[in-house]
């Protein structure tokens, strides 16, 4: 970065002056930045008796010549904004670029983290647009755009610094996406440059789009994020979501709106339009001062001291890949798992997919503000639009359906599913025969079903809207996959699958159809196909997050823990911010016995937002430990209407198993039993033949002391499933507590064969008795 001269004060290096290099006729004074490919000095000419800036590379392979090409480049810009390339010097082993040092201020420093006045910011973009016309024109892409890269003169003139040589971090841009490719700022980046698309002019009027926004909001997007939080953020969320001011006016919103547009062949087409843009809304503004009422926080740019730069940049870089502990994780919400690791019923979390598509994908392709005939386009795709904010302006049936549908993608988020439940139903206000907004409503509906909201009333609405959107229209796609997921969730899982198989059928890339075929597949075991499925899946949408959450949950049924945890630690690179992912990367580490490891990363998981999935595997790990007093609390937590979920039969079930081992509270573990077999009653009358839910009524029945029914249900899950890890364990215990040792040994003994973790055999309690037991330890 090269920094001004009026900036230097703040950040220059007071180093002595032994410690600072020597070039040629150059008299270094001050280091003014420090990056990954050089340092940035204040020096003084001596031949032509000026200031300059300095900026000295250092050994980066591939990385020199690059950049002194650009550099050549950069020298050969007529226009007055960019930094002059005086010299090209070098030195030993390193070289040095010789260029202007600028007067000023940054705009970072500008700025000063308030909302400036509009036709003053307009005006300093304008002159940015203005500039890189010749840039673009020339081939030269600037890839570092952002407030510090940007030097506001005394005299109301901007300069721009930098092109394709700044290194230094802004503090508030944080990192750079590759320590091996640091063009570019993470707060200030493009989508596609996350993906590895090579710096352009559409990825320099994103940026620009962005300063734009910084300036008139007071603060960047996601300003309180960092690292990949903030490019997961970047890629999930539109331009269209970001917080704008009240007052400021419509066509500054549409402005900044068109040049943040996430796919960049929906942005403005060239930083010429960004100018006439910025000319007709100037004007506009001219003609009406009132429509721009934003206040002027600094009139005088340089009324302000330079103190406030106290906060200028800091050499910031991207960490190495992240420890298991610091992923932060991403998966879907609760459902029909049929494998789920912990000892007492089922007290585990691995959240299965029935309601896979819900946490945002990193990687969506998210279209802002579309025209309808684009919009519609999209509304069937696989990769509907991340966008949620109704926009302002005439009713578009198209707009509102991809609104719906990306809502439905952020399912896990507080607000998504109010805000799609909104979408459909305007729909269907003026349109009450959309056979597609209804079933979006009975997608919803099944969400709602299986979240932390579980109530039969949302599985009946789901399947009257699924019957409904089949009769308005029966080929189209989205109405068989709501009906497929309606069955699925009845207990119907080959019904389910064909309807999945229809939609596909319709529609071959289909998203929600893909994810709920899989679903529907591991609802049936049959894991094989599930995982090819999911691969498919994976090829189709390689940056959804949801099909390594489906990769994951078919691997830990299968008891490999060590591909599950590779898998949810891949969905946690696409989607850094989904609590539920959390949850299922600590049953993996739990299922290790890699039980602090677990702790760590549900606390990560806790620090986003609470979650009934998160309670319970804290829960978990705390009974584990021993400690089933902060066992029972994270439990009475996964119950509770505000922070976890109330209808959820197996957060009860566990805080009952947990309640049995605290004295004097055996009384409330009789009524949280009973509570959890009154909601797994409609389950398992729609199930029948659900080994996993017989397992666990059969083990509910021993636990409050009805014999005979508990015989009955855990013979019958074992012979329904005599190959389940899970079920064989839960029939042992179950057989254990009803006083049938040789059936417990036996189950036990095949259940560890198979695979259930040994740890969790060895920390139960209830089986304390069994493991003394000499025919326990018999090979």
């Amino acid at each position: 970065m090269t920094v001004s001269a009026s900036d230097s004060a703040t950040v220059a290096n007071p180093a002595a002056a032994s410690d600072l290099p020597t070039l040629s006729h150059y008299q270094i004074r001050a280091q003014l930045g420090e990056g990954g490919f050089g340092d940035v000095y204040e020096a003084w000419d001596s031949k032509l008796r000026r200031s300059v800036a300095i900026k000295r590379m250092k050994h980066v392979p591939n990385a020199p010549t690059s950049l002194l090409k650009e550099a050549r480049l950069a020298a050969s810009l007529q226009h007055a904004a960019f930094v002059k390339i005086f010299a090209i010097e070098e030195d030993g082993d390193s070289t040095a670029i010789v260029m202007e040092l600028v007067p000023g201020i940054t705009l970072r420093v500008w700025g000063h983290g308030q909302p400036q006045e509009v036709a003053q910011v307009l005006e300093l973009i304008r002159q940015v647009a203005d500039a890189m016309q010749e840039a673009h024109a020339a081939g030269l892409t600037h890839g570092d755009l952002k407030p510090s890269n940007l030097i506001l003169e005394p005299g109301g003139k901007l300069r721009i610094l930098d092109f394709g040589l700044a290194t230094q971090t802004d503090s508030q841009a944080t990192a750079s996406v590759s320590q091996l490719d640091p063009q570019g700022t993470i707060a200030y980046m493009a989508p596609e440059l996350m993906l590895g698309t090579l710096a352009n002019a559409k990825s320099d009027i994103y940026a620009l789009g962005v300063i734009c926004y910084e300036l008139l909001n007071g603060s960047r997007p996601h300003a309180h994020l960092s690292g990949l939080a903030l490019a997961a953020a970047h890629m999930q969320a539109s331009s269209d979501g970001w917080d704008y001011p009240a007052n400021l006016p419509t066509p500054v919103i549409q402005l900044i709106r068109s040049m943040t547009a996430s796919k960049p062949e929906l942005r403005l087409s060239s930083m010429a339009a960004v100018v006439e843009q910025i000319k007709a809304i100037s004007q506009r503004i001219s003609d009406n001062p009132h429509s721009a009422s934003i206040p002027a926080h600094v009139s005088n740019p340089f009324a302000t001291t330079l103190n406030a730069a106290a906060g200028n940049p800091v050499s910031v870089t991207l960490s190495a890949p992240l420890s298991i502990a610091g992923l932060a994780a991403t998966t879907s919400a609760p459902a029909a798992a049929t494998k789920q690791p912990l000892s007492q019923p089922l007290r585990w979390g691995i959240a299965t997919f029935s309601l896979t598509l819900l946490t945002g994908l990193l990687v969506w392709q998210i279209v802002p503000r579309l025209s309808p005939a684009v919009s519609s386009a999209m509304t069937n795709t696989g990769n509907p639009a991340a966008v949620i904010t109704s926009p302002a302006g005439p009713y578009s049936e198209a707009l509102e359906m991809q609104q719906g549908l990306a809502a439905l993608k952020l399912f896990d988020r507080p607000g998504s599913l109010d805000a799609a439940d909104k979408n459909f139903n305007t729909i269907l206000s003026h349109n009450p025969n959309n056979a597609a907004a209804a079933a979006g409503l009975s997608l919803l509906y099944s969400f709602r079903y299986r979240s932390d909201e579980q109530d039969e009333v949302w599985l009946q609405k789901a399947d009257a809207s699924a019957q409904q959107a089949l009769k308005l229209n029966g080929q189209l796609a989205l109405s068989h996959v709501a009906k497929g997921l309606v069955l699925d969730l009845q207990g119907k899982a080959e019904l389910g699958l064909a309807e999945q198989e229809k939609a596909l059928s319709l529609d071959p890339k289909n998203f929600f159809a893909w994810n709920e075929k899989t679903n529907a597949l591991r609802s049936l075991r049959r894991y094989a196909d599930a995982k090819k499925n999911a691969e498919l899946a994976r090829q189709h949408f390689p940056q959804e997050r949801i099909f390594a959450d489906q990769l994951g949950s078919i691997h830990y049924a299968q008891d490999d823990y060590k591909a599950a945890e590779a898998a949810f630690k891949l969905s946690i690179q696409l989607q850094p911010d989904a609590v539920f992912s959390y949850a299922n990367l600590s049953g993996a580490l739990m299922s290790q016995n890699r039980n602090d490891e677990a702790l760590e990363v549900l606390q990560q998981g806790l620090q986003l937002r609470p979650s009934a999935m998160l309670y319970g595997n804290l829960g978990n790990a705390q009974f584990l430990r021993g400690d089933y007093v902060a066992a029972a609390a994270a439990f009475e937590l996964a119950v509770s209407p505000d922070k976890g979920n109330p209808a959820d039969y197996l957060g009860w079930a566990n805080l009952a198993d947990t309640l049995l081992w605290i004295p004097g509270r055996k009384e409330e573990a009789r009524k949280a039993y009973d509570k959890a077999k009154l909601l797994l009653a409609p389950k398992l009358a729609r199930s029948q033949n659900d080994a996993t839910l017989t397992s666990r009524m059969g083990l509910y029945a021993a636990r409050t002391g009805d014999k005979s029914k508990g015989l009955e249900l855990l013979q019958k899950s074992v012979n329904l499933a005599p190959e389940d890890a899970a079920v064989l364990f839960y029939a042992g215990l179950g057989y254990e507590l009803l006083g049938n040792r040789a059936e417990a040994l036996e189950a036990i003994a095949k259940a560890k064969k198979f695979g259930y973790p040994i740890s969790f055999i060895e920390n139960e309690p209830d089986l304390l008795a069994l493991r003394r037991d000499a025919r326990y330890s018999r090979p």
